[in-house]
C-alpha cells in the first residue's frame, strides 16, 4: 500500500515537471513562502496595535533611577538639577550670591549666546552651571587650606627681590662698557637670563618667556594640570571636553591677561589711578628724576618745568605773594638744573646713580695707593641699610645673596625669640603660672624649622652648604 502512493506521488512529481517546468515549481513555492510571511507580520502587527501593556512599574523604577543618577526625562532632568545646584560655593552668603550672579553671566555671555540658537532645551547650560560651581567650590576648598601667611611674607617676597635684582645686575652689565676681550651679548635678555642660570643653577626661563610656542605649551600643561585638580572626574575623563576648556583658557584667559599686564600702557594707567589720590612728595619726584634713563621723560619734564618758569616770572606778583612765588621759581630753576644735569650726562655716554655720579668708573685708577680705606666689619654693615643694600647687590651679583638672607632670617629669629621668652618671664610674674609657655615655644620651633627648611633641608633651593653633621644636629634639636 505504502509503495502504491509513493508510486503515486512520483508520477504526480513528474507530470508536474513535465506540465509546468521547473522554474515554475520555484515560482509556486517562493509565492507559497511570501503568503506565509505576510500572514505572520498582519497577525504581528494588530497583536501589537490591540494590545495593552501596563509600564508604570518600570517607568517608575526607571524615574527613580534617573533621579539618583542625574538623567532622564525632563521633568526628572530638572528634578535632579534643582537638587544637586550648589547654592553654597563658599558659606558665606554675601560671598556666594556674587559667585552665582558671575556664572550666570558668564553662561548668559559666553553659552547662551551661542545656544540659544541651536536649542531651547536647558539641560546643557545647567550641566555648564553644575561643573562651574563644582570648579568654584573646589578652587575655595584648596585656596583655604594654603598658608598665606608664609607665602606673602617670605617666599612672594624672596621671588620678587630676587627678580628685580637679577633685573638690576643684568641692566648694569648690559650698560657697563665692554673690557679688552670681552664677550658680552647685544640684548638685555639674554644677559638677565644668564643671570639667572647662575643663581638658580639648572632652572632657567628664557624659552617660556621668548619663545611663543614654548610659552602656549608651557601653559597647556599648566592648563592640564589645573584640569585635573578642580574638574570633576567626569568632565576630565573626557578627552573633547578637556581639551576644549584647555584651549579656552589658554587662548581666551591666560595669555590675553598676561599680554594685558605686560602692556606699558595698562601698567602706566594702573599706577596713575592707584596714586590718582595720592600726593607725591618732592624728594620721591627728584629721586625719579636722577634714576631714569628715558630722555623723552626727561625733556618732557624740562618743557614743562620751563614753562611753569616762564609763567611765574611773566606773572605780575602781589606784594604779599612776592615771598611764596620766589621760593616756588627756585625750586623749579633747581628741579631744571637736576634735569638738565641729568640730561647732559646721558648725552655724554654717563649712567648716573641717585647721586647723579657715574656709576661705571675704575675708582681704584683714582685712589691714591697710600690712602687708607675703611675696613667695615661684617655687624656694621648688615646693621646699615645704606651698607647692606650695596652689600645685598654684591652678593647677588655672584649669586650668594641667600647667605644673607639666612643670617637676616637668623637675627630676626633671635629678636623674635627673645621677646617671646620676656614675654613668658612676664606672664610668670604676673599670673604666677605658664600656661602660655607651650604656645610660645611651639612659636619659635616652628619659626626655627622653617628657617631650617628654607635653607638648610634636602628640599632647600638653593641649599646651604654646610657639615652634614651640624645639619644633623640641628635638625635633631627641631624634632625635640
Amino acid at each position: 500500500m505504502e509503495e502504491r502512493q509513493v508510486g503515486w506521488l512520483v508520477l504526480a512529481g513528474c507530470l508536474a515537471l513535465v506540465s509546468v517546468g521547473l522554474r515554475g515549481i520555484f515560482s509556486l513555492i517562493t509565492l507559497l513562502l511570501v503568503a506565509v510571511l505576510s500572514v505572520l507580520l498582519v497577525a504581528l502587527l494588530m497583536l501589537f496595535h490591540h494590545g495593552q501593556v501596563s509600564t508604570d512599574p518600570l517607568c517608575s523604577r526607571i524615574r527613580r533611577r534617573a533621579r539618583r543618577e542625574g538623567l532622564g526625562s525632563r521633568a526628572g532632568r530638572k528634578a535632579s538639577t534643582a537638587q544637586q545646584t550648589f547654592t553654597e560655593l563658599t558659606g558665606s552668603e554675601a560671598l556666594d550670591q556674587p559667585l552665582q550672579d558671575m556664572i550666570s553671566y558668564i553662561i548668559r555671555d559666553y553659552v547662551n549666546s551661542w545656544y540659544k540658537g541651536i536649542s531651547h532645551n536647558p539641560a546643557f547650560p545647567d550641566e555648564v552651571r553644575q561643573i562651574l560651581c563644582h570648579v568654584v567650590t573646589l578652587l575655595i576648598e584648596r585656596i583655604s587650606g594654603v598658608d598665606w601667611v608664609p607665602y606673602l611674607t617670605t617666599r612672594l617676597v624672596d621671588d620678587v627681590a630676587s627678580h628685580v635684582r637679577l633685573f638690576k645686575s643684568a641692566r648694569y652689565k648690559y650698560k657697563c662698557p665692554l673690557k679688552e676681550g670681552e664677550a658680552r651679548p647685544a640684548d638685555l635678555e639674554t644677559i638677565f637670563f644668564d643671570f639667572e642660570v647662575g643663581m638658580e643653577g639648572e632652572v632657567c626661563r628664557d624659552q617660556v618667556c621668548l619663545d611663543s610656542e614654548a610659552e602656549t605649551q608651557y601653559l597647556q600643561d599648566l592648563c592640564e594640570m589645573l584640569s585635573y585638580l578642580i574638574l570633576p572626574k567626569g568632565e576630565f575623563g573626557t578627552g573633547p571636553v578637556r581639551c576644549l576648556i584647555r584651549e579656552i583658557l589658554v587662548g581666551s584667559l591666560i595669555k590675553p591677561g598676561l599680554g594685558n599686564l605686560a602692556d606699558p600702557d595698562f601698567v602706566n594707567q594702573t599706577l596713575v589711578w592707584l596714586y590718582s589720590d595720592y600726593q607725591i612728595k618732592t624728594e620721591v619726584f627728584v629721586s625719579v628724576l636722577r634714576h631714569t634713563e628715558s630722555m623723552g621723560e626727561l625733556e618732557a619734564s624740562r618743557d614743562l618745568v620751563s614753562k611753569e618758569v616762564t609763567r611765574l616770572r611773566s606773572r605780575d606778583s602781589k606784594a604779599e605773594d612776592s615771598e611764596g612765588s620766589r621760593l616756588q621759581l627756585n625750586s623749579l630753576l633747581y628741579l631744571r638744573k637736576v634735569i638738565e644735569t641729568k640730561i647732559n650726562r646721558i648725552q655724554s655716554g654717563f649712567s648716573g646713580n641717585s647721586y647723579g655720579l657715574p656709576a661705571n668708573i675704575d675708582w681704584s685708577s683714582r685712589i691714591n695707593p697710600n690712602t687708607k680705606l675703611f675696613n667695615l666689619p661684617l655687624e656694621v654693615v648688615m646693621k646699615n641699610n645704606i651698607a647692606l643694600s650695596y652689600f645685598i647687590d654684591y652678593m647677588t651679583a655672584i649669586g650668594c645673596q641667600y647667605f644673607v638672607f639666612f643670617y637676616l632670617n637668623i637675627e630676626g629669629w633671635k629678636v623674635s625669640a627673645e621677646q617671646q621668652l620676656q614675654a613668658i618671664e612676664l606672664d610668670f610674674l604676673k599670673t604666677g603660672n605658664s600656661e602660655k609657655q607651650g604656645g610660645y615655644l611651639d612659636s619659635m620651633r616652628e619659626a626655627a624649622l622653617s628657617i631650617y627648611q628654607e635653607y638648610l633641608s634636602d628640599k632647600a633651593s638653593p641649599r646651604l652648604h654646610v657639615d652634614d653633621s651640624l645639619t644633623k644636629k640641628t635638625a635633631s634639636s627641631h624634632s625635640i
